[in-house]
């Protein structure tokens, strides 16, 4: 965690800030959830609709192996992204995790995707190093 937060390059003139989610952030990951379609939501397996269920949602999820990881547009002051895991709903064995990567449809076709998930497996990895 003290190596966050992090800039990283995406585009030419564009920058993303990486750091860990924090139950502050409620608002700013609500608006980022409102643009994506319902369908695609359900990836998430939960109702997560309003600030409130966002910050317990960052709550219970900051206590799996590593809290959900933000990508942030600083200059528009907004969330483009976001990785976490949790336990895999339905698994007998606690040993399953799903790793779930949600990024805004702008991005989508930017190194954005890549970068975070590579990142978040790396904060994960070092984490599990330090026990």
């Amino acid at each position: 965690m003290e190596s966050y937060p992090k800039e990283i390059k995406i585009k030419e003139t564009e920058k993303i800030l990486l750091r860990p989610a924090e139950p502050k952030d409620g608002k700013k990951i609500e608006e980022f959830l409102l643009k994506i379609p319902s369908k695609e939501k359900a990836v998430l397996k939960e109702a997560i609709e309003d600030a409130g269920d966002i910050e317990s949602w960052i709550k219970e999820a900051g206590k799996s192996v590593f809290p959900p990881l933000l990508a942030e547009n600083e200059k528009e002051n907004e969330i483009v992204g976001i990785v976490f895991s949790r336990k895999s709903k339905g698994k007998q064995s606690s040993h399953f995790q799903d790793m779930i990567l949600l990024v805004e449809i702008d991005y989508k076709m930017t190194r954005l995707s890549a970068l975070l998930s590579k990142e978040y497996f790396s904060a994960v990895l070092k984490k599990k190093e330090k026990k």
